[in-house]
């Protein structure tokens, strides 16, 4: 999984853009914690900082989103 610390990314699917994240999204996890491979293709635009998540941490993070009442993650 990811966190986009800042900067913008787009989800293309065939050539087009579906979706784009925004400083502090979370994505990838889903696919993570399933073991399946992400649908669409990512584009990080220039100047972007994204962090890789491991499952251990992607379990911790999704723990403090439910226990602190937060909006979920990107689902893609």
């Amino acid at each position: 999984g990811y966190l986009l610390i800042e900067g913008v990314i787009h989800f293309l699917k065939r050539k087009r853009v579906v979706q784009t994240a925004r400083s502090g999204s979370l994505f990838g996890i889903h696919e993570v914690m399933n073991h399946t491979p992400i649908q669409y293709t990512v584009r990080i635009q220039p100047g972007s900082k994204v962090c890789i998540l491991d499952k251990s941490t992607i379990i911790e993070v999704l723990k403090y989103i439910q226990d602190n009442d937060l909006p979920d993650v990107l689902k893609i």
